[in-house]
């Protein structure tokens, strides 16, 4: 249960972020429908300062603490795509393989619809086998953004 939330406003629109027990669990694409306390603690903050200093070019990793939950499979993926770098994609069949599952391209895009922590763990970053932007839990026009903010030059 998400206990304290953050906000950030970027370019796009809003960023929401659900801390608990000092770790960040949960990112979405607009605001948390529940009324949460909004944090000022330490890791929260760093979270918040690193995602801005991501949207404006000056960050390709996150160093804050965050907590994955989900099924092995799930982070078996997670863990996976967590290695592809800032600025490239890779097809739904290349993570699969990734991952360990070389047939299992559909299991990995629902595991990526489950993805708490989009950005942290970048699923924007997986693309359909023909290189079009597939779907995202924030929208395409979210996945797009990001996709072009990774390639432009630092």
């Amino acid at each position: 249960m998400i206990m304290e939330i953050g906000l950030l406003n970027t370019g796009n629109g809003i960023i929401s972020l659900g801390m608990e027990s000092a770790k960040i669990v949960k990112i979405i694409f607009g605001q948390f429908p529940d009324p949460l306390p909004v944090s000022d603690h330490p890791v929260m903050n760093t979270a918040i300062a690193q995602l801005e200093e991501y949207f404006s070019g000056k960050r390709t990793e996150f160093s804050f603490a965050i907590q994955l939950v989900g099924t092995p499979f799930e982070c078996r993926v997670w863990r996976a795509l967590a290695q592809v770098p800032y600025g490239e994609a890779i097809t739904y069949q290349q993570l699969s393989i990734l991952a360990g599952h070389p047939n299992a391209d559909r299991a990995v895009g629902t595991a990526l619809k489950k993805n708490p922590l989009p950005l942290v763990i970048p699923c924007h970053r997986v693309v359909r086998k023909d290189h079009s932007i597939g779907q995202f839990q924030g929208g395409s026009s979210w996945k797009q953004a990001l996709l072009d903010l990774e390639r432009r030059p630092r």
